[in-house]
């Protein structure tokens, strides 16, 4: 190729790549210019004109598709031309017609060049040398100078006049009107409101809540003029929102569940719609519990449905299931730990915990827009496996003080494995530990046990300690068994000499009751006075009058329960003395007579009349009622009586037992003084513990001299005649203590032992002394009470003979006689008589206590049938009167006979200085056994089947009286005798068979008093031995052998029951005589009456 035409060549390309180049910038300037133009053009018009969505779209696409022209044709096409490289002829051509417009004259020549290249002949030579004589003509020009820069400038101006009017805009601060208009164009489907001269500014930072939580929306209103309200439409409803001041406006939506669709408004002024998003919130949806309690306490397992809060045995295992929704994780909780799960597939989890303490949990669950936000909080109450709770109490056998029972409660929530007694006794010389095992029900929670306590059989010794109490361990092994020691209960034994003192200080209580009981007893004779009154002066029984009769009863039935309460504390006293102090013989039947006199205080026939008026108080009749005030008015004096004697003889008694302790103290003192002058005399001897002896003794003996007093004191008080002058020998006991003392102090033990043998011969001495003065008083005494007793008999024996010749006088007499009168002067006389012997009578028994209440009763009664005596002569009934009289006469007689017998036996006790108990060992003086009154009551029973055939066969009727009367006899004799085996049988059946004996041998009584043997009475003695023949083969079987506790003593009690059954049988057999002997029978007949009578007495006594 020519070089010149490849010089043109590539000075053509650089002026085509300069050409395309000032195009392409002048595009890019043209087409800014235009674009911005328009762009301004179209955003004024939508910024005032706030055209519809479809003007806006096409303004959008038109403004795109000029925009898209524009570009393609003035940026597109040269940047085109001007990257793209020239290789055809054609385009060589046509860009040297480009030069050539601005060189006309060179235009023709590059096209000749051009052409000529193109010429394909053999002159080449010619050709090439044609191109270089052109090339030299245009090689001075510049292809360069024909690309027209000064109209690119032109068009560079024309652009700045846009760009300065978008600066204006912006340095103005209208940049909004741009902003919003070109938002507006560029969302053309959205539907823009003309501004308003306010806005609604949201102030949240997102429109978004939890489900089911509130949310507080937050509105700020700007412009020129801001409204004062606001209002908010959602749900097809409008709410007027809360205005805050300063244009701020809030609204709460209340538990959001779904996203909401809102609009803010005021009046025609809407805002765009908003969307307030609810986001999903993690849930616990289930909750089930199961507890599964220890074994220990028996409750098994328990399930509970969507409950929390537990209440839950200490030790039980705890399982969770939960079940969640929207959750991605769970946490739970407990005592400070975290547990941190993630739900299964079935979206659910399952927690164990074991627990002993009583502790707060909480759940939590979270997901990715609520991180552990909410917690459900619960509390787990564990109930603590409580300690064993175990009370217990003392009570104590009024009948036997030293046994103890113990009456305890024990409780757990769960139950028991052991309860145990523990004793603990501290004794002077050792100590004793006792543990037994009590039986429970260990599976019980509450119960009661008992344990009964011995004192008497316990280990303890005089001033020793005992301490016991139980331990109650429960079943729990999860601690090990948990126990619980209940109180402690202590005993200290009591020294002689403090039971001592304590059962004075209560006898003193009881003498100061009795003396309260007999002041009563004054109130009640006024009560029974006024009620007699009241009787005599009113025609009729009134309601008033009825309701001091019920006083009167309710007084009578409380002197009854006190009198029975101080017999049992009298009871009380002597045992707890018979424990500590052994009494002699003497006093121990003393004892017992006390102790039956106080049970006899009250007489049956006055509780039985208590009883009758009680029951028939609504309609008794007003004659029946003044009798039995009049029975009871008799029957109260004959209890004020019997109290006044029992007092007194229950300060004799006081007295007596005082002085056997006082006694006791002596000799005691002086055997510890005579082996202390012993002790003095070895050479080895502690001092030390030989003063300390030394002054326990002047101790004692201070002591001593303290209860002496007191001895003189009831001596005086009861009148005694004879002092206790002993204060010169207390004087030289005391003195010769204190000079041992001195001695021992001053280390010499021998003349300490000589005083100590000094003061232990005037203890001996002073104890002779008193013995001796209480033997001679004792001796003195019964002297006078038998002088008395036998005065009292001679008087008694004078008045019956005096009263059965009266009676004999009055029996003839007829009653106009002038001399009846004088005789019923001389039955006055009688009856004064009578109350000289009641007196005399009443004031022995003070002394006396073998006197027994049914002896000064019946002197009571003896002045109760003179007084009717003495009435029915008053009427002239002599028939009447002469069958008191005869009553009298029995009783004096019955009377003098048992009077008689006691002074028999108070003769026998005097006849020896002290109680023999040889007397005792005479034979039959013991009390019959049943098998040998059962050959009683055989005999017996075969002589009423003999007796019932000879009345069949004629026998008289005197003689069959008379069997009848030995029969009575007889079977009450067996029947009083067995009744003594009441407290010998231990077997409940025992005890109804004697008693079912007893009954039957009442009625076999009746029918033989009432002359009614029949084959029912034969077949009823045959029950009676069967049952004796069962009594006496019990006997055996347990052994009886019951030794008294004093043979003296029970002779005694043997000879005075002795006494009572020949009264009763003496008794039974005058009035039997009464029955059978009128007053109007000759004295001859009465005489045979009377044999008759006496033979049978003979007989039987």
């Amino acid at each position: 190729m020519n070089k010149s035409f490849s010089s043109v060549i590539n000075r053509l390309a650089q002026f085509s790549r300069a050409y395309y180049r000032n195009l392409v910038f002048q595009g890019l300037l043209s087409c800014a210019t235009i674009l911005i133009v328009f762009f301004i053009t179209i955003c004024l018009i939508e910024y005032f004109s706030f055209l519809n969505p479809s003007f806006r779209k096409i303004l959008f696409w038109t403004y795109l598709f000029i925009m898209g022209v524009l570009i393609l044709k003035l940026i597109g096409e040269p940047l085109f031309n001007l990257i793209r490289v020239i290789k055809t002829p054609e385009e060589n051509q046509r860009v040297a017609k480009l030069i050539g417009k601005h060189f006309p004259e060179i235009e023709d020549k590059l096209i000749n060049i051009l052409e000529l290249n193109l010429i394909d002949s053999s002159s080449r030579e010619l050709i090439n040398a044609s191109i270089e004589k052109k090339y030299t003509d245009i090689k001075s020009f510049s292809f360069q100078n024909a690309i027209d820069w000064k109209k690119t400038i032109r068009y560079l101006k024309f652009s700045m006049f846009p760009i300065f009017i978008l600066l204006i805009i912006f340095f103005s601060g209208n940049t909004q009107i741009i902003a919003q208009a070109s938002n507006r164009l560029i969302n053309y489907n959205t539907h823009f409101a003309r501004p308003n001269p306010f806005d609604f500014e949201i102030q949240n930072s997102k429109l978004e809540t939890l489900e089911k939580s509130n949310f507080d929306l937050n509105v700020r209103v700007s412009g020129k003029k801001t409204p004062q309200e606001i209002y908010i439409n959602y749900g097809g409803e409008d709410f007027k929102m809360i205005a805050n001041g300063n244009g701020e406006f809030t609204h709460k939506f209340y538990s959001v569940e779904n996203d909401i669709f809102f609009k803010l408004f005021h009046e025609k002024i809407y805002s765009t719609e908003y969307k307030l998003s609810a986001l999903p919130i993690p849930i616990l949806n289930e909750m089930s519990v199961v507890v599964r309690a220890p074994k220990h306490t028996k409750i098994g397992v328990k399930e509970y449905e969507n409950i929390g809060v537990l209440k839950v045995p200490e030790g039980s295992l705890v399982k969770w299931g939960l079940k969640t929704k929207n959750t991605n994780q769970l946490s739970f909780m407990i005592n400070d730990s975290i547990i941190i799960l993630k739900p299964d597939s079935t979206r659910s989890c399952l927690i164990e915990q074991k627990v002993f303490e009583s502790s707060a949990y909480s759940i939590s669950v979270s997901n990715e827009y609520s991180s552990f936000k909410d917690s459900l909080h619960y509390n787990i109450d564990v109930i603590k496996d409580a300690f064993p709770s175990i009370s217990i109490e003392e009570f104590f056998d009024s009948i036997s003080p030293k046994q103890k029972l113990i009456k305890g409660v024990i409780q757990d929530d769960y139950g028991f494995s052991n309860l145990f007694f523990t004793a603990l006794i501290k004794n002077p010389e050792n100590d004793t530990i006792i543990k037994e095992k009590i039986k429970i029900n260990r599976n019980s929670t509450n119960q009661t046990f008992f344990k009964t306590l011995n004192m008497s059989k316990m280990p303890i010794q005089p001033g020793g300690e005992l301490k016991y109490f139980f331990t109650i361990y429960d079943n729990d092994r999860v601690n090990n068994y948990k126990k619980t020691k209940s109180q402690s209960i202590e005993f200290k034994s009591p020294s002689k000499k403090e039971v001592l003192i304590k059962i004075d200080e209560e006898n003193k209580k009881i003498e100061r009751e009795l003396e309260e009981q007999l002041n009563s007893m004054e109130t009640l004779s006024k009560q029974l006075e006024d009620i007699e009154k009241s009787l005599v002066e009113e025609e009729k029984l009134d309601w008033q009058g009825k309701q001091k009769v019920k006083n009167l009863l309710q007084n009578y039935q409380s002197l009854e329960k006190t009198l029975k309460e101080l017999e049992s504390k009298i009871q009380n006293n002597q045992k707890e003395r018979n424990e500590v102090q052994k009494l002699s013989e003497k006093l121990l039947n003393k004892q017992k007579q006390l102790q039956e006199l106080f049970q006899k205080i009250m007489p049956e026939e006055m509780k039985n009349l208590f009883k009758e008026l009680e029951n028939s108080m609504e309609n008794i009749d007003k004659k029946e009622l003044q009798e039995k005030i009049q029975q009871l008015k008799l029957s109260n004096e004959d209890v004020e009586k019997e109290l006044d004697r029992n007092l007194e003889l229950l300060k004799q008694f006081e007295f007596d037992q005082k002085l056997e302790e006082i006694l006791e103290e002596l000799n005691s003192l002086q055997k510890k003084e005579e082996d202390l002058s012993k002790n003095s005399l070895e050479k080895d001897a502690d001092l030390q513990k030989i003063k300390e002896k030394q002054q326990e003794n002047i101790t004692d003996f201070e002591n001593f001299k303290e209860n002496f007093k007191e001895l003189k004191k009831l001596k005086k008080d009861l009148n005694n005649k004879n002092p206790l002058n002993t204060e010169k020998e207390e004087e030289e006991i005391q003195k010769a203590m204190e000079n041992s003392l001195n001695q021992l102090e001053k280390k010499k033990k021998r003349q300490a032992s000589k005083s100590q043998k000094l003061s232990s011969e005037k203890l001996g001495s002073l104890k002779k002394q008193l013995e001796k003065q209480k033997q001679e008083e004792s001796i003195e005494q019964q002297m006078e009470n038998i002088e008395t007793l036998r005065q009292i008999l001679e008087n008694l024996i004078f008045f019956s003979k005096s009263e059965e010749s009266l009676m004999l006088k009055m029996s003839d007499l007829d009653s106009n006689d002038p001399q009846y009168v004088e005789l019923m002067h001389k039955q006055g006389d009688l009856r004064n008589d009578a109350r000289v012997i009641e007196d005399s009578l009443f004031s022995l028994s003070k002394r006396i206590p073998q006197i027994s209440a049914t002896v000064n009763r019946e002197i009571n009664i003896i002045q109760e049938k003179t007084d009717e005596a003495i009435d029915y002569f008053r009427e002239r009934d002599t028939f009447k009167g002469t069958g008191k009289q005869q009553y009298i006469m029995t009783s004096a007689n019955n009377l003098a006979v048992l009077l008689g017998d006691i002074l028999e036996q108070i003769q026998k006790d005097l006849s020896s200085e002290l109680p023999s108990s040889q007397e005792c060992q005479k034979p039959g003086n013991g009390k019959p056994k049943p098998g040998e009154l059962k050959k009683m009551q055989q005999e017996l029973q075969d002589h009423m089947e003999k007796m019932r055939k000879g009345k069949k066969e004629g026998q008289s009727d005197e003689g069959f009286s008379k069997e009848l009367v030995e029969m009575l006899a007889k079977q009450e004799k067996i029947r009083l005798a067995l009744k003594e085996f009441e407290g010998s049988l231990e077997k409940n059946t025992d005890v109804k068979n004697l008693k079912e004996a007893l009954e039957k041998m009442e009625k076999t009584e009746q029918d033989i008093a009432n002359k009614n043997i029949t084959i029912e009475t034969l077949i009823r003695q045959k029950q009676i031995i069967s049952k004796l023949l069962e009594l006496d083969g019990a006997l055996r079987e347990q052994g009886e052998s019951e030794e008294r506790e004093s043979i003296e003593g029970a002779d005694y009690i043997n000879n005075e029951e002795e006494i009572i059954l020949k009264y009763e049988l003496l008794k039974s057999y005058q009035k039997e005589l009464l029955k059978t002997s009128p007053p109007s029978l000759t004295n001859y007949y009465k005489e045979k009456v009377n044999e008759y009578f006496n033979s049978l007495i003979k007989e039987d006594l």
